[in-house]
């Protein structure tokens, strides 16, 4: 099981697994709701939206797979993808929902650049990195975007640095940091996790 997610209720879970399949739980009695057949088993990230009625996942296909979960499936009980992200040039490593949003997504790749997405029409709106100097210079493995302003959010790399973005000027992260990360709760401060410390950075 390569990554989890929980909806905003705190009631149900994805889970995402080399087995091929993005499973959704009921967490309160561990029953399983959908089982999701992939289109590429190598899946290293899923994410819920906001309102719990689709999911996101993405890989080493380098593709974000959008599923709603209120779509009729097939005749063999398969829910068909919805929306397939394409854009990136390297596995999708991670994705978020921007918060409120399920229209809107980020996702981090190992093309060294992130994306914020227009579920809607499946097209890219901003690209972070890349040819841009402030990007990453390695594969980009985590993104965490801030609850209290979703403008707001932070890539981790294998450069060993984790950088702060403003979704509204995508042609320079506004900060550099640590590595591997999350974000605190806090409106204030914010929480950056790295590999062999916790680091509490004013921003």
């Amino acid at each position: 099981v390569y990554s989890l997610d929980w909806t905003s209720e705190k009631n149900r879970i994805v889970s995402a697994s080399q087995d091929g399949r993005l499973i959704v739980w009921n967490a309160l009695t561990s029953q399983k709701t959908h089982a999701i057949k992939l289109p590429c088993a190598w899946v290293m990230t899923c994410a819920f939206s906001p309102t719990g009625q689709s999911v996101a996942c993405g890989g080493l296909d380098s593709v974000c797979s959008i599923f709603n979960l209120n779509s009729p499936t097939d005749r063999d009980g398969n829910l068909n993808v919805s929306r397939m992200l394409n854009g990136h040039k390297g596995y999708v490593s991670s994705c978020q929902y921007v918060p409120g949003e399920d229209t809107h997504l980020i996702t981090g790749s190992g093309d060294q650049t992130c994306v914020l997405w227009d579920i809607t029409t499946g097209l890219r709106t901003s690209v972070f990195g890349g040819e841009f100097q402030s990007g990453h210079t390695a594969d980009v493995l985590s993104i965490s975007i801030n609850g209290s302003n979703s403008k707001m959010f932070v890539s981790g790399s294998c450069d060993a640095t984790a950088r702060l973005w403003d979704t509204r000027v995508a042609s320079r992260a506004k900060m550099e940091l640590a590595d591997c990360l999350t974000l605190g709760p806090d409106t204030n401060f914010k929480y950056i996790i790295s590999n062999t410390v916790t680091t509490k950075w004013h921003m």
